[in-house]
């Protein structure tokens, strides 16, 4: 869950023309007990084909907090973000590879990278080196 200071410090990037819809709903579910975790996508399918937080309960990462309570149309990851986003495979793996603090090995969206990287160090400092 976040605190009322993340929720601040995280208000000015949920304005980001791009990326800031899907930061807005990975902080309605990370202010709904869900953890938010790098490293851990954190969602399943339930049986209506919406996403929701997996039975393990460790948390989700900014794209999988992003996903959650919406339709899966038995999509991928990925294509789902595309679908309720709009944004391009590209965009996503740097956003997470930013928010899961991974060097990309292809740098094509410094941008999104740059956006992962930040929300990570609001919502997860002690991972931040």
């Amino acid at each position: 869950m976040l605190t009322q200071e993340q929720i601040n410090l995280l208000t000015p990037l949920m304005e980001h023309p791009r990326f800031g819809y899907l930061l807005k709903e990975a902080v309605k579910s990370w202010s709904n007990d869900i953890t938010p975790r790098s490293k851990a996508f954190g969602i399943v399918r339930d049986r209506f084909g919406v996403y929701k937080e997996s039975s393990e309960g460790q948390g989700c990462c900014l794209l999988g907090a992003s996903l959650v309570k919406k339709s899966s149309l038995n999509d991928d990851y990925f294509l789902s973000i595309h679908r309720h986003f709009n944004l391009s495979e590209k965009e996503c793996i740097h956003l997470f590879q930013g928010f899961d603090g991974i060097i990309p090995h292809h740098y094509t969206e410094p941008e999104a990278y740059q956006f992962g990287l930040a929300v990570r160090k609001i919502v997860n400092p002690k991972e931040v080196e």
